[in-house]
């Protein structure tokens, strides 16, 4: 199986113009029988960097630079005589991605050639056990460390396993064989962030768990690299550029091209494969809802068609300490730079309402853009004297903040 380069990668034209034009003095001297306008063409690169048009020429270089963009397919085979543990699995990953670092080239796409080749297990598919040959989706492996003792999870997202009702399987597929092991949602949260799966631990024999970077600080325009696996098993992967950052979302600009969309569950990293964020959906960016973002970056010359929702990689932090620990992953929310209360794991915000004086009451509809830093970043809040924050959980249970701007009081009660 081969990981896939990014087809979108291209080139300007005078930079295609310039690297043939590099290349085709070094295929001179095997080229000059074939070709007899050869002389003319180097004389013309090394005067300016502009080449006429040759097909014979451009032939052959296409074909030696998709070779140079080709990832290569070796792996570490599974060896099923010798079945690692959880620590060994840990071990050989640490070991494989100690000296991680993304390498960039003229001639190919970005590669961190130790994850992309043995993505197979790092990765996996999510299938029902009454349908295995459809998949909802995908997910990644990663670990925790209990004293001595390693624990293999899976990482998805909630939207890939809240409505399933059947068992569920994960499957590796390393290029030999495929590997099945089944899995069991131990924690989700309602507003469709992560989900974290719990495995037999008997998967360190195909698994290797990528580390997570908890404490990633993310940055607009920073590069990210994305990985997927499409329906038919093969893997591929694509390059991001982040744009705006939140507690409860990333978001990076989005591949146009249909071939590349991601499953949810993708996996996002950053330069030494450490894994960043979970892919979540793309909208397009002239929804209304990207309204604000879209006043942000109106400096740039140009804006994306598509933006993609990523959850943050903390997400699965909050996950693990609700998991040890129930109630313990609240979260603070502010507005305005006050304090108003707490968000629950399993709780989301509907809907945000402001009151005017002489105005009527304004609902603003949830928004992936929020963030619980500030939930008042996006509303305008000019003559604004009120407003309420309306909660609901899983048990169908709701309450509201109420916070009154002219006073500083923040009130909560429950609703019906």
């Amino acid at each position: 199986m081969t990981l896939v380069a990014d087809d979108k990668i291209q080139y300007s034209n005078n930079m295609r113009k310039y690297i043939i034009g590099i290349l085709s003095l070094f295929l001179a001297p095997i080229s000059n029988a074939q070709i007899p306008e050869t002389a003319d063409i180097l004389r013309a690169a090394k005067a300016s960097v502009v080449l006429k048009n040759t097909s014979v020429l451009q032939s052959q270089l296409t074909q030696i630079t998709r070779k140079i963009m080709k990832i290569p397919s070796y792996h570490i085979p599974v060896n099923l005589q010798h079945p690692l543990n959880p620590n060994q699995a840990v071990s050989l990953s640490h070991h494989l991605l100690k000296q991680a670092r993304l390498k960039t080239s003229s001639f190919r796409a970005p590669a961190i050639e130790p994850l992309e080749q043995n993505l197979s297990r790092y990765m996996f598919t999510i299938v029902a056990e009454k349908h295995p040959a459809k998949p909802l989706g995908t997910g990644f492996i990663f670990a925790t460390q209990s004293g001595s003792e390693a624990h293999l999870w899976g990482a998805t997202t909630a939207d890939v396993v809240q409505n399933t009702e059947d068992d569920l399987m994960i499957q590796f597929m390393t290029p030999h064989q495929a590997f099945t092991f089944p899995a069991k949602v131990v924690l989700q949260t309602p507003s469709g962030n992560a989900a974290l799966l719990e495995l037999p631990q008997s998967v360190s024999q195909v698994a290797l768990p990528i580390p997570l970077n908890f404490d990633a600080s993310l940055w607009p325009q920073q590069e990210l690299l994305a990985y997927g696996i499409r329906a038919n098993g093969q893997f591929y992967k694509a390059g991001h550029s982040v744009l705006k950052t939140g507690t409860e979302r990333t978001f990076i600009q989005a591949p146009t091209d249909p071939f590349t969309s991601f499953e949810r569950g993708g996996l996002l990293v950053d330069q030494h494969g450490q894994a960043v964020g979970i892919y979540h959906s793309s909208h397009s960016f002239d929804s209304p809802v990207f309204t604000p973002l879209r006043k942000q970056l109106k400096s740039n010359a140009t804006l994306p068609k598509q933006v993609s929702e990523i959850i943050p990689i903390r997400q699965i932090f909050y996950l693990l300490k609700e998991y040890e620990k129930p109630h313990s992953a609240s979260r603070i929310i502010l507005f305005g730079g006050r304090h108003i209360g707490k968000l629950g794991i399993h709780e989301k915000i509907t809907a945000i309402y402001t009151h005017s004086l002489n105005k009527p009451i304004k609902k603003w509809e949830p928004s992936p853009l929020w963030s619980l830093r500030d939930l008042s970043e996006f509303i305008d809040l000019e003559g604004v004297q009120k407003a309420v924050i309306v909660i609901s959980a899983e048990d169908d249970t709701k309450r509201a903040y109420t916070i009154d701007l002219n006073f500083l009081t923040v009130t909560q009660m429950t609703l019906p």
